[in-house]
């Protein structure tokens, strides 16, 4: 029996239904244990990091876009759900925070960035992951989102 597998069968014996993969239910009750006790932080923090690198694959972990496609497509509808809309949606869940970064280029024209920020129970569905970005060499960050992320935000509020 795996680790996850022993995790999950934990939270099944505690009366613990979920609708969370096993993975996620594992990084749960880590740290749920964690917070009961603090000596084992620094291992616990250990296990989940592994976790979230083991899972945070691009067939697993999807981008703000592809959870819109994803959501139009499990509804029937004529086009996705935008990707501005899904990560207000988000935010507004209380799983992501958002950081406007401000860059002024050399004319003097400002340019408004977005920078998204999990948040503790956004950790829950989500990685950050981290690429080579599109238009430069510089290392970018992206937070990528499990699908199942869509049984607790309500996209149907927002449709296009």
């Amino acid at each position: 029996m795996t680790f996850l597998d022993q995790t999950q069968y934990l939270g099944r014996v505690c009366g613990w239904e979920s609708r969370l993969s096993a993975e996620l239910q594992t990084i749960t009750i880590l740290r749920g244990v964690q917070a009961l006790c603090p000596e084992i932080a620094p291992m616990a923090q250990e296990l989940v990091g592994a976790i979230q690198e083991i899972v945070a694959t691009p067939d697993r972990h999807l981008s703000p876009t592809a959870i819109g496609e994803l959501y139009a497509e499990r509804n029937g509808l004529p086009k996705p759900v935008k990707p501005q809309i899904v990560n207000r949606v988000l935010e507004s869940a209380g799983l992501q925070t958002k950081e406007v970064q401000i860059n002024t280029d050399t004319n003097g024209k400002q340019s408004h960035k977005n920078i998204w920020h999990l948040t503790e129970k956004g950790k829950l569905w989500a990685t950050v992951t981290r690429d080579k970005a599109r238009t430069h060499d510089k290392i970018v960050e992206h937070v990528r989102w499990l699908p199942d992320v869509l049984k607790v935000i309500d996209l149907s509020v927002e449709e296009n």
